[in-house]
């Protein structure tokens, strides 16, 4: 009731504030009950898997992987959208629908668009949608993993806004997201598979764009037997991998006592050598690796013939940024042939190189003495490293080898298709007949 001068009277000013204090802890309540239950995650995609294997399938380029989609939250009553076609499922909440008022989004075109979904509650730019798609025309211009990188980091043709592509692993698989904002936000999770390049586009502000994201999920390749003629694959099933070699060479296990190990970090486990029945001159060392500190040091040479040198340098898996990192712990200052002095400030850390993967989906590295060492992670403390006997017969002879490591856990890496796996192997055929003089590989 309003006094003479229009005032409402002290007692029912009370009474509503009273109310006001009971609707507001409800409100609290009602909000702190909902994040509680966002942040309970129980099917996390992105943390290691418990025998510390990575929980990462590579198979595409350069993924530095700097930063990652969190954990989703429980998804029990979500939906599930599956293209058995594109080889990819993801989940989505219940509540997000078919796409309405967000059908003719410009943002969210592909060709084709698997799927559209938005979400019921609307904000002052409508509401934020989502939708997955294939982009092949986008991958003919940039077919590979570094060009679209380098494709994203120019500012949005349309609206001229700065993108900052950032690398992340959804699915199993490297992702580059770019987002752009001006009012509002939009953007892409871009995922190259073994035939197309999927996009995962979104446009609007939903804290639920990176839980949906982190439910993708992408079919494995058939597991059918591969065999090439001339060609002998060796399976180590106690430390998980494998590789192809020629029939005609010998693989031999070799004491723990006949290499000095040139490595820091770990232990080798085991060696072997590989070389031509017919040229002794060509063959290779393998290793297995095993770290407990989840890092590997490759020694630099201790002479520089001609001003090119290698370089102490230590790969690490950085749990913290979930990255492989590499680190030069004594730094560079060394003369390279046409580049005049080159430094590195010792102990400069950066994300290491990725752009280079085995027809398994496995990361190499190189470096070490002369860069005659390559480096294969199985997991963040198993490795395989594969050197040069003797080191002069240059880095790609070894490299044919090495791109046909894989890992026998589906869950480590996804392998190329079966053609390709095929063709990688009939190329390292091809390669070691040619340079081995009068070698019938295979014979």
């Amino acid at each position: 009731m309003q006094n003479k001068r229009g005032f409402i009277g002290v007692g029912a000013l009370m009474a509503i504030l009273v109310g006001l204090a009971v609707l507001g802890g409800g409100a609290y309540y009602v909000t702190h009950q909902q994040t509680t239950s966002q942040i309970t995650s129980e099917n996390p995609q992105d943390t290691l898997l418990p025998n510390n294997t990575l929980p990462t399938k590579n198979t595409v380029s350069n993924q530095q992987q700097k930063q990652f989609t969190p954990a989703p939250t429980a998804t029990t009553g979500w939906k599930t959208y599956t293209s058995a076609q594109y080889g990819i499922s993801i989940q989505y909440p219940a509540n997000w629908t078919n796409c309405a008022s967000n059908s003719g989004n410009s943002r969210l075109q592909g060709s084709p668009r698997l799927l559209c979904i938005e979400s019921n509650v609307s904000t002052a730019f409508g509401n934020p949608a989502l939708a997955v798609t294939v982009q092949n025309d986008l991958k003919n211009k940039y077919p590979d993993y570094v060009s679209l990188k380098t494709y994203l980091s120019a500012p949005d043709p349309f609206s001229g806004a700065k993108r900052s592509p950032i690398e992340l692993i959804i699915g199993g698989r490297a992702t580059l997201k770019s987002e752009a904002c001006d009012a509002d936000c939009w953007g892409s999770y871009y995922i190259f598979t073994d035939k197309d390049l999927i996009a995962i586009k979104y446009s609007g502000n939903s804290s639920e764009f990176g839980q949906i994201v982190s439910t993708v999920k992408f079919t494995p390749p058939p597991t059918t037997d591969i065999s090439v003629p001339a060609m002998s694959r060796y399976i180590d099933a106690d430390f998980g991998f494998s590789f192809w070699y020629p029939s005609g060479w010998k693989l031999e296990e070799l004491p723990n006592t006949n290499f000095a190990t040139a490595y820091q970090g770990g232990t080798v486990k085991r060696r072997w050598q590989l070389w031509s029945m017919i040229d002794n001159d060509h063959s290779m060392k393998i290793e297995e690796y095993y770290s407990p500190s989840a890092s590997i040091t490759l020694n630099a040479e201790s002479a520089c013939p001609g001003g090119i040198c290698s370089e102490t340098l230590r790969f690490y898996f950085d749990a913290s940024l979930h990255t492989w990192m590499e680190e030069y712990p004594l730094g560079v200052t060394t003369e390279r042939e046409g580049d005049g002095i080159y430094k590195i400030t010792p102990g400069t850390k950066i994300p290491a190189d990725v752009s280079n993967n085995t027809m398994g989906g496995l990361h190499i590295f190189t470096g070490g003495f002369r860069g005659a060492s390559m480096v294969i992670p199985l997991s963040a403390h198993n490795f395989v490293v594969v050197s040069d006997m003797p080191w002069n017969v240059g880095p790609t002879f070894k490299s044919y080898l090495v791109n046909t490591i894989g890992a026998l856990d589906p869950e480590v890496a996804t392998p190329v298709s079966n053609a390709e796996q095929i063709k990688t192997i009939q190329a390292e055929q091809s390669f070691y007949t040619s340079i081995v003089s009068h070698a019938p590989v295979g014979q």
